[in-house]
């Protein structure tokens, strides 16, 4: 939409569809690790329990960035008129996104450090 590939319908129809996928299916995936996961893998590894506490805080801020994101989603996707303002709420859109992008961006690669060596070394048979 604002490099001028797509035209307004086309970018209100894929941010609808792509954007509620990231948007609900992140949402998901941090409920089932804080429930379940988590909690599993921080009692394999007590020495790591201080490290699931961090990763959990980050879903629950996360969760108010993804709040962000899909108000400034549906701003774009409630927009009608003329171009330039569905414009200007892509362009607020694509900021909020960026600044979204590094958090997510260090928390996965948190998660990798501190989940992939637990499931290495203990193989937990509740997630095979």
């Amino acid at each position: 939409m604002l490099d001028g590939n797509l035209d307004a319908r086309q970018y209100q129809q894929r941010l609808h569809r792509f954007g509620g996928m990231l948007i609900n299916d992140l949402h998901g995936h941090h409920q089932i690790e804080d429930a379940h996961y988590f909690p599993v893998m921080a009692k394999l590894d007590q020495t790591t329990a201080r490290g699931f506490e961090i990763l959990d805080s980050d879903h629950h801020q996360m969760d108010a960035l993804l709040s962000d994101l899909a108000g400034a989603a549906n701003g774009v996707l409630q927009t009608s008129g003329p171009p330039d303002a569905l414009k200007d709420k892509a362009a607020a859109f694509k900021a909020t996104l960026d600044s979204f992008a590094p958090m997510l961006n260090r928390h996965l690669i948190d998660e990798e450090e501190l989940v992939v060596p637990i499931l290495l070394k203990y193989a937990p048979p509740e997630f095979r």
